[in-house]
């Protein structure tokens, strides 16, 4: 079936106009040079330092034409460690997405890649900039899908297509977790295929009601699963600067060990506006990728921001609960707690500090990683700034004092914007 999907694609980006190629590009870049000392390299209770020279790469690209849409980030920094307590490495992410419209308002083809390092468990939480790549992995996402939105009526629109998602990972050479986990070993590499189908009706301007469908194959080396699912939902723009959308009904999954569960599948969003201050609530239930896990990994996730956007003053909050379990993942809960600020001292001199705290907590052990940071950074002119910074780390674990650390990192750095 998909043999002539791709077929049709290649065939219909081939056949289109030269003048549908011709469009408009912009970008920002902020490349950087900077030296920090790091008290602790490799995040050990035995300290080792090191002298780090960074090279930085801020940026954004953006193309769109008549038919082709796409954009690409890159957020990272090559890090040479002076001493060789640490192999240099490039840390950070990057992204493309692409859209090209074969026919006008009826057929499209999109394709989107990520790189980032990530914990090698998932159920560790989200990575921080302060955290050395010990413990993670390499992750490579790539995904895409072509897709039909006929208009079945006036008030009724629809999407229905072919996806696939593959999950690739690094030689595994930084992974060194103390996270214990019902499968051990490398991450594991998952290709997903599926189709899809989305209908949303528009009651009124304000009001649409959804319905989706979606059924998906998962293999990896050590097995795989089937899932379905269909849910129902709704979204309400009930004032100009807030709205609230939600979305449930029932999953199904089958294993190839022969386990099956049938779970409600949720994901709702409130979020509003008033003047300077935003605020966003999610409620979900939905599968992710465990890259230590054969099978993707359930996760429950209740949570809370807040920002204010000040003249000089801005401030960000959020908070999340957590539960992950399923197939060939421990059941864990994570709470996640950080404050973001920025504060213009004068129009050239900007503060930055930051703190949050991230724990895990199952049967056996909790472990919890507290941060702080805290910079200036000074404009000199012709897009050049200078900006000195301190970060600070703590993990501490009840499995035992031999496995607890802290970091301190002081740095400088030298950047330009392009």
């Amino acid at each position: 079936m998909r043999v002539p999907l791709y077929l049709t694609v290649l065939l219909a980006f081939f056949a289109m106009p030269v003048s549908s190629l011709a469009g408009t590009s912009e970008y920002s870049m902020t490349l950087g040079v900077g030296e920090e000392y790091n008290s602790n390299v490799n995040e050990k209770s035995n300290a080792q330092a090191d002298w780090v020279s960074k090279a930085t790469a801020v940026g954004k690209v953006k193309y769109q034409s008549a038919r082709i849409e796409a954009d690409g980030e890159v957020d990272g920094s090559f890090n040479v460690y002076a001493l060789g307590n640490r192999n240099d490495e490039f840390k950070g992410s990057a992204l493309v997405n692409a859209k090209v419209t074969l026919a006008e308002e009826l057929l499209f083809v999109e394709a989107h890649g990520t790189f980032k390092q990530v914990y090698n468990n998932l159920i560790r939480g989200e990575t921080n900039p302060t955290d050395s790549t010990r413990s993670q992995v390499d992750q490579y996402v790539t995904s895409g899908r072509v897709y039909m939105t006929p208009r079945l009526s006036d008030r009724l629109s629809s999407m229905i297509g072919y996806e696939f998602i593959g999950y690739f990972y690094g030689d595994g050479a930084n992974t060194d977790s103390n996270i214990n986990s019902t499968s051990y070993g490398s991450a594991k590499n998952k290709i997903s295929n599926g189709v899809f189908a989305n209908f949303v009706y528009e009651l009124t301007p304000l009001w649409q009601i959804t319905l989706d469908a979606n059924t998906l194959r998962q293999d990896s080396r050590t097995g795989g699963l089937q899932r379905t699912y269909v849910n129902a939902g709704f979204r309400w723009q009930y004032s100009e600067d807030g709205y609230i959308s939600a979305k449930v009904g029932p999953r199904y999954s089958a294993y190839d060990n022969g386990n099956t569960s049938l779970n409600p599948y949720v994901d709702a969003v409130w979020s509003h506006t008033l003047n300077r201050f935003t605020a966003k609530a999610i409620l979900s239930s939905l599968y992710t990728e465990n890259p230590v896990a054969t099978y993707s990994t359930l996760k429950k996730t209740a949570g809370l921001s807040l920002a204010w956007q000040g003249e000089k003053l801005n401030l960000q909050a959020n908070a999340s609960l957590s539960n992950t379990d399923g197939e060939d993942t421990r059941d864990s809960d994570q709470l996640a707690l950080g404050v973001v600020a920025r504060y213009e001292i004068t129009p050239r001199l900007m503060l930055k500090a930051g703190a949050s705290r991230n724990s895990t907590v199952t049967s056996s052990y909790t472990q919890v990683r507290w941060y702080a940071n805290g910079g200036l950074e000074y404009s000199l002119g012709k897009d050049f700034s200078l900006e000195g910074y301190y970060r600070w780390k703590i993990y501490d674990s009840s499995q035992g004092s031999s496995l607890n650390y802290n970091v301190n990192i002081v740095g400088l750095s030298l950047k330009k914007t392009f």
